[in-house]
């Protein structure tokens, strides 16, 4: 008993006495709400919608209303011996129960038929925003909007549901308040009064004790998605896992984050207990409140038997109504927390969509142009330290620009160049998105067919011909049988190795001939010849070129060097003044970067006079590239 005793003193005093609840949070719930309701294509049909349930519920509290006039009489006939009257009565019961019936089934229908909706609505809207503005991307450096996905998904389920659910109860109390409390009142003016300060008393109780379970609501759904989101890690990450030998550590992380979910629970299991301390007697008095009430006035004749058994019924029934707030506390307490979490996340994505809308302190202006301008760019990193300062820089179109230096530099660098990269100041040209493509070191490829993945992202690209021709040049024909054919989904990251996940990406490349190409590490795994010949067709295709490589040997395959040591100082130099190609003859840097990788291309094809092993489809590239694609005389 005493370690019973000191493990709830534990609890309590781990409890929070202050929730971080204001209202219920009322204007975030009225904008995460009213979007559904005003809606030009659905609030006419939503109105009617929401019409047809509240015309059920009254007629559910008319019918209730009904059954207890007929439970009155039937009492009546039973203190009176009346058989006849007794046998009117059930049937008068018996119309009312196959009445009401089918009113609470397609109240019930309609209602979650109603949830469904605004669920679908609502999410769909959260996914345009979090799909937009690289809000997707953003939200990870915001770390109070943890696990966006669960509260687009959760948490808007369980937001829709309930509120429905909450709507529609506050609206069948006030029906049940206005017909019960007229029943009631016919009856005993004392007992409606003892009826209505009971359940007010009790409700205002109930919010004093459970208030810190809005806090808790909001703590468990937090830790739950914490769980969910290692377990997916461990998923994804197994190899890397068993590799490392790291089974135990994940196993900790695990137990961890479920430790937290339990202890979570057991402090509201604790937190039910004192309000279950109190609601068990407290709501247990109520059905003797009318014999308490009634039975001196049936004993004195001046009310017949069977009003007792319907201002039972009654008593029950405007206690319920009154006491909404009791019997659904513990629902209004995750409530108030999901609508937190909806909100402060619908809040942040309308802050990303006007980002850029006007010029802001501590955000790069972005801009579109032909040519990829660098204007006094400063580029901060998540702390707000600069890793390059008032960077100056012309890159016209046809030519390349290679990042070297500290490599989480050029990362933040081909970030800002996606726009995912805001922070920091300056101004930023650079073309429009739909002209320029980027390789990254680990390709997206989410599960789709082989063509799609193809021509990722449109959906359905390239005829069949020219998906083949691409998967041969790039050594990947293998993958239609593999893959069952052209037109079949699957799971790549599963399916193929990182060196044929980097390969489908440069045959993206190969099927696009973008104007613009931003290149991140993107040939890492490939072999040295052909990570070399992959540079050598870019500049032969007239494809700008801005590539992030860690790799010397690289860099001659471009016409500028950009080194970034990290430390906000940048050194802009040509390709030949930082690894010397030639200079002989006066011959134009540009000439001679493409006979160098030219002359490279053909000491490896010569060193495989058989065409065969795995460099074969760089030959067939160079056989086939002019034929298929022209080649684009750089802008002067």
């Amino acid at each position: 008993m005493p370690k019973l005793v000191t493990r709830l003193r534990q609890h309590a005093a781990a409890i929070p006495t202050k929730a971080k609840v204001s209202g219920l949070a009322w204007k975030r719930l009225y904008n995460v709400g009213k979007g559904f309701w005003t809606d030009r294509n659905l609030r006419w049909i939503n109105l009617a919608h929401l019409v047809g349930i509240l015309l059920l519920l009254y007629a559910n509290a008319r019918i209730n209303v009904f059954i207890s006039e007929t439970l009155k009489h039937y009492m009546n006939a039973i203190s009176a011996f009346d058989h006849a009257t007794q046998m009117e009565q059930l049937r008068f019961f018996l119309f009312a129960l196959a009445a009401i019936t089918p009113v609470q089934v397609a109240n019930n229908l309609l209602q979650t038929w109603l949830g469904c909706n605004w669920r679908n609505w609502l999410t769909n809207n959260l996914f345009s925003g979090y799909f937009a503005n690289f809000a997707w991307d953003k939200l990870q450096l915001k770390k109070e909007i943890d696990n966006p996905d669960q509260r687009m998904t959760d948490n808007v389920a369980a937001f829709c549901g309930f509120s429905v659910t909450l709507f529609m109860s506050l609206v069948d109390s006030m029906v049940n308040i206005y017909l019960w409390s007229n029943v009631l009142w016919q009856i005993s003016h004392s007992l409606t009064w003892t009826v209505v300060f009971w359940a007010v008393f009790g409700s205002v109780v109930v919010i004093i004790i459970g208030k810190a379970l809005v806090h808790l609501s909001n703590t468990l759904s937090e830790n739950e998605a914490n769980l969910r989101f290692t377990l997916q890690e461990a998923r994804r990450e197994a190899d890397a896992i068993a590799l490392y030998n790291g089974e135990e550590m994940a196993r900790q992380q695990a137990s961890g984050k479920l430790k937290a979910v339990t202890d979570n629970i057991v402090s509201m299991a604790f937190r039910y207990c004192y309000l279950q301390l109190f609601t068990t007697p407290f709501n247990g008095m109520v059905p003797w409140l009318a014999p308490f009430f009634i039975a001196p006035l049936f004993a004195s004749g001046t009310v017949e038997f069977g009003v007792i058994a319907q201002a039972s019924v009654a008593v029950v029934a405007l206690y319920g109504a009154l006491n909404v707030v009791v019997n659904q506390f513990g629902g209004i307490a995750g409530y108030a927390a999901l609508i937190n979490r909806l909100g402060s996340l619908q809040e942040a994505m309308v802050a990303y969509a006007n980002e850029g809308k006007e010029p802001a302190e501590g955000l790069i202006q972005v801009t579109e142009g032909a040519d990829i301008v660098f204007d006094n760019l400063t580029v901060n990193s998540d702390d707000g330290t600069p890793l390059v300062q008032a960077l100056n820089l012309v890159l016209k179109k046809g030519e390349s620009l290679c990042l070297v230096g500290r490599s989480s530099v050029s990362t933040q660098i081909v970030r800002t160049l996606g726009r995912i990269w805001t922070a920091g100041a300056g101004k930023l040209q650079i073309p429009a998105r739909e002209e320029i493509m980027f390789l990254t070191q680990m390709p997206y490829l989410p599960a789709m067919t082989l063509r799609q993945a193809i021509g990722y992202p449109c959906g359905t690209c390239g005829d069949d011909d020219q998906v083949l021709k691409v998967l041969t040049l790039a050594e990947l024909d293998h993958l239609v049988k593999k893959a069952g054919g052209l037109d079949v989904v699957q799971s790549w990251n599963s399916l193929l190795t990182l060196s044929e996940r980097q390969r489908l990406s440069l045959a993206r490349i190969m099927f696009k001939h973008p104007e613009y190409a931003v290149v991140e590490e993107a040939t890492s795994v490939l072999e040295p010849d052909a990570e070399r010949m992959f540079y050598a067709l870019l500049a032969n295709s007239g494809t700008t070129i801005v590539s992030a490589v860690s790799k010397p040997d690289l860099v001659k395959f471009h016409k500028w060097v950009l080194t970034l040591p990290g430390d906000g100082t940048w050194k802009l130099q040509k390709a030949s003044e930082y690894m010397p190609l030639a200079s002989a003859g006066g011959v134009p840097v540009e000439s001679a970067q493409r006979a160098v990788a030219e002359s490279e291309a053909a000491s490896v094809f010569a060193s495989r006079t058989d065409n065969t092993g795995p460099f074969n489809w760089w030959h067939a590239i160079v056989a086939s590239w002019k034929k298929w694609m022209p080649v684009r005389k750089p802008s002067v």
